[in-house]
């Protein structure tokens, strides 16, 4: 493969460890079950890691810093539903979790604890409709994706 594709298709890429330790911490709480505000949730099937969905993060996150907002509607108004779409990634269910670093950087066990601390964040953490997961990362803007892709 040549190298400029080979930058292309990896540039946006979570590190190694960290997609380990994100699939570690998520799918422990998922293991475990857990209280989200005042509902709990029991044990739900771990999820796997999937590219596109990391990708499609990714891109929200760049989009954020570099237009300098936070919202799970872009600019331009494009939902998440749109932005899986424009990928290829043809889900039966999703739901996305945002987090943002304001000078400092977080470990992956803060993000992941962040997301747990609030109901909305916790409740997608413990959706046990989703199968696989992705984190895509961009200067302290992070943006997690669950997805289930739709079967022919």
């Amino acid at each position: 493969m040549p190298l400029i594709l080979w930058v292309i298709l990896f540039a946006f890429q979570t590190s190694p460890d960290a997609r380990a330790e994100f699939l570690r911490e998520v799918n422990a709480i998922r293991a475990e079950g857990c209280r989200c505000g005042g509902e709990y949730f029991g044990p739900a099937q771990p999820v796997t890691w999937n590219v596109t969905l990391e990708k499609t993060g990714f891109l929200h996150s760049k989009d954020m810093q570099t237009r300098n907002y936070f919202s799970h509607f872009s600019k331009k108004g494009k939902s998440p539903a749109d932005r899986l779409r424009a990928q290829g990634y043809n889900y039966r269910s999703f739901a996305e979790n945002l987090f943002a670093a304001k000078g400092y950087t977080p470990t992956v066990h803060e993000v992941v604890t962040a997301w747990k601390s609030s109901p909305g964040h916790c409740k997608n953490l413990m959706n046990n409709t989703v199968s696989e997961m992705g984190v895509g990362i961009y200067k302290g803007y992070y943006t997690q994706l669950f997805g289930t892709r739709q079967t022919k």
